[in-house]
């Protein structure tokens, strides 16, 4: 898989009778130095909770509890990554659109950002993306 291209990351396991622990770092696991993180709980199960894309920012999602679906888009090629635990990220490259559904109400997801939230990174309309990307890939 190409590194600019969503993928899921596999993250190291630390195991036993006391339960599981699982890390994020850089460059190990997260392919860009993390900058920031938020993340959302208490969700309708099958609402979406994100849809965007960064122009710039560079993003994993990590499922904390429960599951997601979460649907991608990048060059015209769209593809669907389900996350259902918390020993997989999904890391999502600048300038691609992405759509995160949680598969039940106690889902919590942790965003891991590149830069912190800034207004002016984020295309927040599905055809304000279509029109970006076109031009960008046309170039």
């Amino acid at each position: 898989m190409p590194e600019n291209a969503p993928h899921i990351i596999e993250l190291p396991q630390i195991r036993d009778h006391r339960g599981n622990l699982s890390v994020i770092s850089s460059p190990e696991q997260a392919p860009f130095a993390i900058a920031g993180t938020c993340w959302a709980y208490g969700a309708t199960a099958g609402l979406s909770i994100s849809t965007q894309a960064y122009y710039s920012t560079h993003e994993l999602i990590t499922t904390l509890k429960g599951s997601v679906t979460v649907t991608t888009l990048i060059g015209g090629e769209e593809r669907v990554f389900q996350l259902e635990s918390a020993d997989r990220a999904l890391y999502i490259p600048p300038m691609t659109w992405r759509e995160v559904i949680p598969d039940s109400p106690d889902t919590v997801v942790l965003f891991s950002l590149s830069a912190l939230m800034d207004s002016a990174d984020v295309i927040s309309t599905l055809r304000e993306y279509e029109i970006i990307a076109a031009t960008e890939y046309e170039a």
